[in-house]
């Protein structure tokens, strides 16, 4: 690719060369340990995106409910912002549920504070992002009193381990509510 050509083997034998016009190749995965060192090599410049502060969630929340919109204070926006991990997907996905919940809620559009509190309550939305999910696992570990493995917190929330791993335990890491140890998980208090 970086000599603007793709050789090519032939089913029948023989190969075949063919030229290419100069291109950007970008690529983007959140799974860089994947990836095969020769491909990570074909790209020079190499960056890593850390996550949003809270001020530019404030900015990424605001310009999508100006986008549908959805009228409100900055203040309430500055509070949404507590209640969403920084994840462009999930600011995103909680945008969506506040357009849809305040268009069936308020005729002129507009999100007061108690609109804002009553979403929170029926969407089951806490701190951080969390979900009762995350609050049931949390339960489990503050019960346990002791580490327990994945695959005992998996049985008991019913759901399997990699679900566990990928969709409940990396919010719970990031607000430092729990910890990985080689004893199992266990609760920070």
């Amino acid at each position: 690719m970086e000599d603007f050509v793709i050789d090519m083997v032939m089913p029948e034998g023989g190969n075949v060369r063919i030229p290419i016009n100069p291109f950007t190749l970008i690529g983007a995965t959140t799974k860089s340990e994947s990836l095969s060192q020769p491909i990570k090599n074909r790209f020079v410049y190499h960056f890593h995106f850390m996550e949003y502060t809270p001020s530019e969630k404030e900015i990424i929340i605001k310009k999508y409910l100006d986008k549908y919109e959805i009228k409100t204070s900055n203040e309430i926006i500055g509070k949404i912002s507590e209640k969403v991990d920084a994840v462009p997907r999930e600011i995103h996905n909680l945008c969506i549920k506040i357009r849809d919940y305040v268009i069936t809620k308020s005729q002129d559009k507009i999100l007061t504070d108690s609109l804002r509190e009553d979403f929170l309550k029926h969407s089951q939305i806490d701190e951080g992002g969390m979900t009762p999910l995350h609050a049931k696992y949390l339960e489990i570990l503050e019960k346990a009193d002791r580490p327990l493995g994945v695959k005992a917190i998996a049985v008991q929330l019913g759901i399997n381990e990699k679900a566990v791993e990928e969709d409940v335990e990396p919010l719970l890491l990031k607000l430092g509510k729990i910890e990985k140890s080689g004893m199992g998980r266990i609760l920070v208090s």
